[in-house]
Order: structure tokens, then C-alpha cells, then sequence
């Protein structure tokens, strides 16, 4: 049986993010997994394999430590930075050179999406690189989605079209739009899931709670919420609206997509890959899209339709498979360049 050592600096620093999530699913995958088991990654002489999801000075002494194969999932990139964290540009040059110390280490790099692993080889990563996306849990949103009635109802939004975010309140996830569209949509609720992920640290923290203090009475800041409450608006929302100027994936959004919701993002190659026509691209004129989608039931249905179509072939019951299928690559080339030692 394959022991695998799991990491994300997430588990006891911050959540709300995909990166977390996307851990949390990994762990639960080995969990209940017949072939292989999680162990800790602070015991490293019992482990077959250390695979981590943040990119956190810990991780990068476990995978030091570990004389085993090592694998790391590649959330973040250099451009990852860049609109969320303060001084991101003024310090390019070390995250830069960190993170090709940081890629530099393991045996296969897990790419969340093909635009990621672009980024990676532009960042001059030389590693092996195999793209293996984020997986949705297709089966528990829908679930939550036949709840739909008793939610809206749970959370006060009987009679009013409602507007849905989820991300990490930063400049990068096109904040600042969302409230100006909010604007010119006084009859619908626009509500944003997600706070302030770095803190005093994060980029533009100030100008950032001005304008959500001066935002109007139609938008809702929750902050953090647990995942099983992030599920229940994605429920009982009608429209996903995410204009984020760049994602590596983009988890939310497949989230949104599972529980059947019309999405409306920034026009970004990377969705081009993954969503196909699954949701309408917008460069600028998200008013436009948001005045046709709050019209018109009938298309906020179809394209909340082809939403679903695509984020069934990220269902995560699929995923093991080829999560499986990295762990023994990993594997394979470990043994080879210790071979070649």
C-alpha cells in the first residue's frame, strides 16, 4: 500500500482559498483510498511519497528531508503574486528566485491547469510537468442545488436576483469591478465570499476596505465562510460573476459551474481552455453581460446548463485515477535519477 505524506501549509496558517480546498479533497481521496493511506509529513521515514500543495518554507524543508519521491502540486506562480500581495512587483525578483528554488525540488510537478505549467516553463522550471487539474464534487453541489428554495429563504434573498463571488478579496480578483457593477444593478443582490488572504500584507489593503465601505446598501462582504456554507450560495444564487484578471485555475468557478450557475468572467485564455463556450467572456463590458443574464431566465438556464457539462469532466470521482497515475510517475522518475546518481 502506497503511504503518501500530504502537506499544505493551509492546514494551520489560513483556509478560503482554493488551495486549501483543493488539499482538503486530496486528503479525503487517500482517506477512503484501498490502495494507498495518508501519513504524517512529520514522519517522513514512513512515508513512500511527499506530495504538498503550498509552496511555504516548510514544505520546501520537508521536500529537502525526504529521501523519497516528491511531488508538488503547482497552485501558485510567480504572476500569482503580482495583485495580491503588497510590494509583489518591487520584490519580483525574489519570489521569482524563490520559486525556482522551491519548483527545482521535487521529482513531477503537478500543473493545475496547462495555462499554469506555461507560466512554470516562462519562470525557466525545468522539472517534469505533468497538468493535472482541480476536481469538483459534482455530486455534494448538486445536492446542496435541490435545497435551492429553503436556502434563499434561509438567508433572506425571497424576490431578488443575487449576484455571486467567491476569492480572496484582493485587486487581482477584480474587486473593485464588482462593486462598480453592483452600482448600475440596484434591484439585485451582488454578494462576495472571501477576505483579505495576506492580511496587512495583501495588496492595496487599504484602498480595498474603503471602497467596500463605501460600497452600496445591494453588496455583502461575508468574509471566510465554512465550505458546506459556500456550497449553499452557490445554491441560491442565479449568476456567478468572477472578474478576476488572472487565475492559475480557478476553483470557485468550477464549484459555481457544478451547481449549475450562469458564469460570466474576464475573457482569459485560460477559461477559454477549460469552459469552452460554457460561459460568457467579457473584456470590460461586464454590464452588458450582466443586464442580458438578469433578464433572461431562459439563457441564465442554457448557459447554466453548459456550465454543468463542463464541470462534470472535472468530477472528482474521476480524479483518483490520475492522481494515482502522477503518484507513480513520481515514482518512476525518483528511481531513475537515483539510478543516474
Amino acid at each position: 500500500m502506497l503511504r503518501v505524506s500530504l502537506l499544505s501549509e493551509s492546514e494551520f496558517t489560513i483556509v478560503g482559498h482554493g488551495v486549501h480546498s483543493a488539499f482538503i479533497d486530496n486528503a479525503q481521496h487517500l482517506d477512503v483510498a484501498n490502495d494507498a493511506r495518508r501519513v504524517s509529513p512529520w514522519d517522513l521515514k514512513h512515508s513512500d511519497i511527499l506530495h504538498v500543495h503550498s509552496a511555504g518554507p516548510l514544505a520546501l524543508a520537508l521536500m529537502h528531508r525526504h529521501s523519497g519521491p516528491r511531488i508538488a502540486t503547482a497552485h501558485i506562480t510567480a504572476q500569482s503574486f503580482i495583485g495580491s500581495l503588497s510590494y509583489a512587483e518591487a520584490f519580483g525578483s525574489f519570489l521569482n528566485g524563490y520559486l525556482r528554488h522551491f519548483y527545482s525540488q521535487p521529482d513531477l510537478i503537478l500543473a493545475v491547469s496547462a495555462g499554469a505549467a506555461s507560466e512554470l516553463h516562462a519562470m525557466g522550471i525545468e522539472r517534469p510537468i505533468r497538468v493535472l487539474p482541480n476536481a469538483v464534487d459534482c455530486a455534494s453541489l448538486l445536492k446542496t442545488s435541490g435545497r435551492r428554495d429553503a436556502i434563499r429563504a434561509k438567508l433572506g434573498w425571497d424576490g431578488r436576483q443575487v449576484i455571486l463571488a467567491v476569492g480572496q478579496v484582493q485587486p487581482r480578483k477584480g474587486v473593485k469591478e464588482f462593486i462598480e457593477c453592483a452600482e448600475m444593478f440596484p434591484e439585485a443582490n451582488f454578494v462576495w465570499i472571501g477576505s483579505f488572504l495576506f492580511g496587512p500584507l495583501s495588496a492595496e489593503r487599504a484602498q480595498l476596505r474603503q471602497a467596500i465601505c463605501g460600497a452600496p446598501s445591494n453588496v455583502t462582504f461575508t468574509g471566510i465562510l465554512p465550505r458546506p456554507r459556500v456550497y449553499e450560495h452557490y445554491a441560491a444564487a442565479d449568476i456567478f460573476f468572477h472578474p478576476s484578471h488572472h487565475e492559475t485555475f480557478g476553483l470557485a468557478i468550477l464549484e459555481a459551474a457544478a451547481a449549475g450557475l450562469p458564469i460570466l468572467l474576464r475573457d482569459l485564455p485560460l477559461y477559454r481552455d477549460i469552459y469552452g463556450n460554457g460561459y460568457i467572456a467579457a473584456d470590460g463590458d461586464f454590464a452588458g453581460a450582466l443586464r442580458m443574464l438578469i433578464q433572461s431566465r431562459d439563457h441564465r438556464q442554457d448557459l447554466g446548463a453548459k456550465a454543468l457539462r463542463v464541470a462534470r469532466k472535472y468530477d472528482q470521482r474521476m480524479h483518483w485515477n490520475d492522481l494515482r497515475a502522477a503518484y507513480f510517475h513520481a515514482t518512476e522518475l525518483w528511481q531513475a535519477r537515483s539510478t543516474a546518481m
